[in-house]
């Protein structure tokens, strides 16, 4: 879901926005690595396990913005919080993650519509 859309964010969609927002806040330059780049995979006894899309993204967070992330989500947990990152599975070619449907897509499913997947 993204925002402004009519379809719910999951728990999980929510944190990261709101993750995203507070290091964007906290140091912009280094926030904006968060932006659109990943999903949070896990949250649990303190862990917050982001899977990226592309393997630029999972160093530079794993690296340089770790501790901007692990503050930023401990603010907001409430609790210390160690940061993991995992380079997700079958995007690593492209870089680029799996596209979404939007409003119309789900509208023609509620239809009786097939999705047809591209070739290539």
């Amino acid at each position: 879901a993204t925002p402004g859309s009519d379809e719910p964010q999951s728990p999980e969609e929510r944190f990261m926005r709101e993750l995203h927002e507070a290091c964007r806040l906290a140091n912009p330059r280094l926030g904006a690595w968060l932006n659109g780049s990943c999903k949070v995979i896990a949250m649990d006894a303190g862990v917050l396990e982001l899977g990226f899309w592309n393997k630029l993204h999972c160093d530079k967070v794993d690296h340089d913005v770790r501790p901007l992330v692990e503050e930023q989500a401990s603010l907001l947990l409430k609790q210390p919080v160690q940061l993991k990152v995992t380079l997700l599975e079958g995007v690593q070619e492209t870089g680029r993650r799996p596209p979404r449907s939007g409003h119309l897509a789900a509208a023609a499913k509620a239809l009786g519509a097939v999705p047809v997947q591209k070739d290539g």
